[in-house]
């Protein structure tokens, strides 16, 4: 099943039209199928299962998120301490300002 998923989709968004079968899927009569009349979508179904897989993913693993951050606070603090007190380090975030300037003006523009 999942080596036709592939080859289908490159198929449905490759081709000029589709075979209809591609183009409307029968969502609602797969889902009472499995799940049975009136109980929802298998897609809504499974979106809450992952969804509350990912919640429960966040709240187990906070304290490592937490070092993370700190990890990557304290990186940047000491990178802020050694460029304000280099000679250089001045001119070097002058230098970034005026080289970010002209592609924040254009960008302002393109998009």
């Amino acid at each position: 099943m999942t080596g036709a998923i592939g080859p289908l989709i490159v198929y449905k968004f490759t081709v000029n039209s589709s075979l209809a079968l591609l183009d409307s899927f029968p969502e609602q009569r797969v889902s009472e199928f499995i799940l049975g009349k009136g109980n929802g979508t298998l897609f809504s179904r499974v979106a809450s299962w992952m969804e509350d897989r990912i919640d429960a993913a966040a709240v187990a693993g906070d304290d490592i998120f937490d070092g993370i951050v700190a990890g990557v606070r304290a990186v940047l603090d000491a990178l802020t301490l050694a460029l304000n007190g280099s000679p250089w380090g001045p001119r070097l975030g002058f230098g970034s300002v005026n080289q970010a300037a002209p592609t924040r003006l254009l960008n302002r523009f393109w998009t």
